[in-house]
């Protein structure tokens, strides 16, 4: 049940706007379509402040992700480590300085391209 809330926290970043924060969160649209991406996806969870730039460098030691939602982290080290990781050009991508109930965690949802997949399509 926990990595499951934790996927849920995840995809509300891409609900989240810095000026209402989680209260406009009405038809999930952002979500419908990630989902339409039809990415192979995997959840990240690191309780405390975590370490977001660690967490990425060994998940694109493997592959570079398609999609990066993750809440816990602020935008700047966000932004930061994307164009570090040479893969600031995600079509989606969306991040939040904390998570939906406020606990000081890190929750993550990374896609990636399923194999053979041409990587044009998405």
């Amino acid at each position: 049940m926990a990595k499951l809330a934790s996927v849920a926290r995840a995809l509300a970043v891409l609900e989240w706007d810095p000026q209402r924060g989680y209260m406009d969160m009405q038809n999930w649209a952002s979500v419908g379509e990630l989902a339409r991406a039809d990415l192979l996806a995997i959840n990240v969870m690191q309780l405390g402040e975590g370490n977001f730039a660690g967490i990425l460098r060994g998940l694109g030691a493997i592959v570079s992700p398609a999609a990066l939602c993750v809440s816990g982290v602020s935008r700047a080290v966000f932004k930061r480590t994307l164009a570090e990781a040479g893969i600031d050009g995600l079509m989606h991508q969306a991040a939040a300085p904390m998570t939906l109930d406020g606990a000081l965690r890190v929750d993550g949802l990374v896609g990636f391209r399923w194999p053979g997949n041409n990587p044009t399509q998405v």
